[in-house]
């Protein structure tokens, strides 16, 4: 579903939003296309999407980053996340790795490193996550996709720090 929706957005021309309000206006119409396709089907009963938008929305001249959880059982109503990762589906160990390293100070390096590492880690421990990484950075100059190089290189430094930390507790 999230796929058709996506599709479905590039043929009514939303795929390149101004601004994150923008993109959640899209959603808006998504909302109306996803009812069109489950007509009949109670909301309960019908597949679900979720998609983590991040964006900038410009204030008094500041850009302003804003990070919003949208679900199509809640017609993707808008849920802002308050200045702290959004995560979706069952993340338990996500959500504990976050809690332990995340810093909002962090550069963005750093935080696709992080990203690259809960996911990474994740996916070891549940049988539900896991495929190819991709990372994305935003930023007030635009959305800048990590090549499969980089991530992999993201993947091999959190390997090796991996097995130092590993080495603290078994000596």
């Amino acid at each position: 579903m999230a796929l058709a929706i996506i599709d479905e957005f590039g043929r009514q021309g939303l795929n390149q939003p101004q601004d994150v309000d923008a993109a959640v206006a899209a959603f808006a119409q998504a909302a109306i296309w996803s009812d069109n396709w489950y007509r009949g089907i109670p909301t309960a009963q019908r597949p679900g999407a979720l998609f983590i938008l991040g964006g900038y929305r410009t204030v008094g001249g500041q850009s302003v980053p804003l990070v919003f959880l949208l679900n199509s059982n809640t017609a993707f109503a808008p849920q802002l996340a308050n200045a702290y990762p959004m995560m979706a589906g069952v993340p338990q160990y996500a959500v504990y790795l976050s809690h332990r390293y995340y810093d909002p100070s962090m550069s963005g390096d750093n935080a696709a490193a992080l990203a690259e590492y809960v996911i990474s880690e994740t996916a070891s421990q549940d049988p539900k996550v896991g495929g190819p990484v991709k990372i994305a950075k935003v930023t007030p100059q635009g959305y800048q996709e990590l090549t499969d190089a980089q991530v992999k290189a993201l993947q091999r430094r959190n390997q090796t720090l991996n097995k130092k930390l590993k080495t603290f507790f078994t000596k």
